[in-house]
């Protein structure tokens, strides 16, 4: 983006501006997110061209702010470090909580192992081109076994490379079918149902549409890539106090 240029006359001083959440919802930045230096207040009123840091991102929509949530929603998104994909899934008030139960579920209940789990993470994030979903599961699935190499393949979409042990590419190779066409071929189907059972190949393909669902959130919408955040979700998962029935 291009730099705002000095103005003369009055106000025409940069200045580290100081961001209200206001303002920073308006222009779809995170409400807690750095100033920036520009011009004048009212030069970036006008024109909010300001060269972001490296990495940065004007979403495409704004984030929302949780002080305009109900207390329940706002009680139940404190349970969970701030993510600007929460936040952005937050939009839609009456789907956030059952969505983000659905990832604690994942995390915590699946018979699908954690190691496969991640394999079919990762695969998901590659093969739809989200960078933030991969990001953020880099150290969550070397925590669980992912060795470099076997990320790196999945990261380039090498879905057959020799690195990858016959059991990880069988997961891969099924994870990647089901999101490239509404069927899979009985080859991919079969190598994954001589290793998997029929709870665990379905939830492979529910963790799937979940995460298809999630980055596609993060790419059509531009959510910044953020710093990944650890194991901090899945702690917070666990965590996570359950649902009065």
């Amino acid at each position: 983006m291009q730099a705002i240029a000095p103005q003369s006359g009055e106000g025409s001083q940069p200045f580290e501006m100081v961001w209200t959440s206001k303002t920073r919802r308006r222009y779809g930045m995170r409400p807690d997110g750095p100033a920036y230096r520009v011009p004048s207040t009212a030069a970036a009123e006008q024109h909010f061209t300001a060269e972001f840091p490296e990495g940065a991102v004007v979403s495409r929509l704004t984030y929302p702010d949780r002080q305009d949530f109900p207390k329940k929603l706002r009680e139940f998104l404190d349970q969970l470090p701030q993510h600007a994909a929460f936040d952005m899934l937050s939009h839609s008030q009456a789907t956030v909580e059952i969505f983000l139960r659905q990832g604690q579920a994942q995390f915590t209940q699946l018979a699908l192992s954690p190691r496969d789990r991640e394999l079919t993470i990762l695969t998901t994030a590659s093969a739809t081109d989200c960078a933030y979903e991969f990001t953020q599961h880099v150290p969550i699935s070397a925590s669980v076994g992912v060795s470099d190499a076997v990320r790196d393949a999945i990261k380039r979409k090498d879905f057959n490379a020799p690195e990858l042990p016959g059991d990880d590419r069988a997961i891969i190779r099924f994870v990647a079918a089901v999101i490239a066409a509404p069927t899979v071929s009985d080859e991919i189907f079969s190598a994954v149902k001589e290793r998997l059972t029929p709870r665990e190949i379905l939830e492979i393909m529910q963790v799937t549409g979940f995460y298809w669902s999630f980055g596609r959130v993060c790419t059509v919408l531009d959510v910044e890539v953020e710093k990944d955040h650890g194991d901090a979700v899945i702690d917070a998962s666990r965590r996570m106090q359950v649902p009065a029935q």
